[in-house]
């Protein structure tokens, strides 16, 4: 199972996916303005979720991305910057995490 987040300015969107590449679950979000509270949401989303465990893990967000360091700089329509997204996911989602 894969695991992709996409991450906008209004919604996100938590789906995961099986190994052939077929939708098996997707969660739909407000993306809340507060990063804090966006990572308690996301989390809580994951952690609700009918599989846990993740051949990797995408995150998309809307901006300039250090993928290297896995930082979101900047969000676009979202105030936040300098974000350790990669960093943050880690703490509850347990596989490789690539950001986009």
């Amino acid at each position: 199972m894969f695991l992709a987040i996409d991450v906008g300015g209004t919604k996100t969107l938590v789906a995961t996916f099986t190994n052939s590449g077929k939708l098996h679950e997707q969660v739909r979000f407000e993306t809340p303005k507060d990063y804090a509270a966006f990572l308690n949401k996301l989390e809580e989303v994951v952690n609700n979720l009918s599989v846990q465990i993740f051949q990797v893990a995408v995150i998309a967000i809307p901006g300039k991305i250090n993928r290297n360091e896995g930082i979101g700089i900047a969000f676009g329509n979202l105030s936040w910057k300098n974000i350790p997204v990669k960093r943050d996911l880690a703490k509850f989602v347990d596989c490789p995490i690539l950001i986009e």
